[in-house]
């Protein structure tokens, strides 16, 4: 499927191109010399007749589409095993939430998360992996009631979204939990994404619905309208006929997530970085992990979530020209994983 989607990909934008400078080189035409200047006293069908180009054009365009009707019907039962893809309840009795929680540098906010996760009712556990601060995060952490993990080297996000992990296996909670203590998430959120973990096994944030976000918040037009096409691109590689995909999602981005323990446990050693450590990076490990728990059978939900402004400064977005770079690295990272 990988080759496919790869060589699908690649053919798709080079026709997308082709279509849109044929169709902008004749609009020029037209506006310049009018529409009867473009058709040379010929009707439509017949201008498509002697053009030499046009008909290459609109050949490999109906070639291209029918290619894509027959891979549809072929993947029309796609991850559709009763036992593995569809409805099932499975009771969490007595939820217990271990939350690790990637930290860098964050003292203006880290008091607040801590208490926030702390003062949740089923959360048993909050574990702080720091990154290597060089602020007062970690102190105060401590002093809020988080178990701190300190690596003693800034070995990256990725390093530290699997430590929180496996150091999370490590509690006896029932639950594992993980997200960023940038500010933007909210604690509360965890009690709805635990209701549906009764029904499947990850649980993964969608923080674009616009009723539940704070105005002014990182995920500019740009931002959204990327991760939106992003993630839609994302979803085709999963896609059959019967329900549009063994996975729904329209937010590429969001680290904040659930799983049941048992799920993670089944998942946790393709994290192992001494054996993959090429199959991910900062940018991709949360498309990573939708590929491993995919991969695996694991029932992903995506719900809505809230989502605040960000307290401090990020060190993955900002500008335009940052969001653009993670933007080409996720896409070419779907097109070939």
């Amino acid at each position: 499927m990988g080759s496919f989607f790869i060589i699908m990909s690649i053919v798709g934008s080079i026709l997308f191109l082709i279509n849109l400078i044929w169709f902008g080189w004749n609009t020029v035409i037209w506006l310049s010399n009018g529409i009867q200047f473009l058709l040379q006293d010929m009707n439509f069908v017949e201008r498509i007749y002697e053009s030499f180009l046009m008909k290459w054009i609109l050949l490999a365009d109906f070639g291209y589409i029918i290619v894509i009707i027959i891979s549809t019907i072929i993947k029309k039962s796609y991850k559709t095993n009763l036992n593995s893809h569809y409805l099932q309840y499975q009771s969490i009795k007595n939820p217990k939430i271990s939350i690790s929680l990637n930290v860098f540098n964050e003292e203006q906010v880290v008091r607040k998360v801590v208490d926030d996760f702390i003062n949740q009712k089923e959360v048993s556990d909050v574990i702080v992996i720091d990154n290597h601060s060089t602020d007062e995060t970690v102190k105060i952490a401590k002093e809020r009631g988080a178990k701190i993990i300190t690596k003693e080297i800034n070995k990256g996000y990725s390093d530290s979204w699997i430590l929180g992990l496996k150091e999370s296996l490590k509690t006896e909670a029932n639950i594992i939990a993980i997200a960023d203590i940038d500010g933007t998430y909210n604690a509360y959120d965890l009690s709805k994404m635990v209701a549906y973990l009764e029904n499947c096994d990850m649980v993964i944030g969608n923080r674009l619905v616009q009723n539940l976000t704070e105005k002014g918040n990182q995920n500019t037009m740009f931002y959204t309208w990327g991760n939106w096409m992003l993630a839609k691109l994302y979803q085709l590689k999963y896609f059959n006929l019967l329900h549009r995909g063994h996975i729904q999602i329209s937010d590429v981005g969001c680290s904040f997530r659930c799983f049941r323990r048992e799920a993670l446990e089944k998942i946790i050693e393709e994290f192992d970085l001494t054996k993959n450590k090429n199959k991910f990076n900062d940018t991709t490990i949360l498309l990573y992990t939708n590929n491993v728990a995919i991969k695996n059978d694991l029932k992903v939900i995506e719900i809505p979530i809230t989502f605040n402004q960000r307290i401090g400064q990020s060190k993955y977005t900002g500008s335009n020209r940052k969001g653009v770079k993670f933007g080409l690295i996720m896409l070419w990272y779907i097109i070939k994983s």
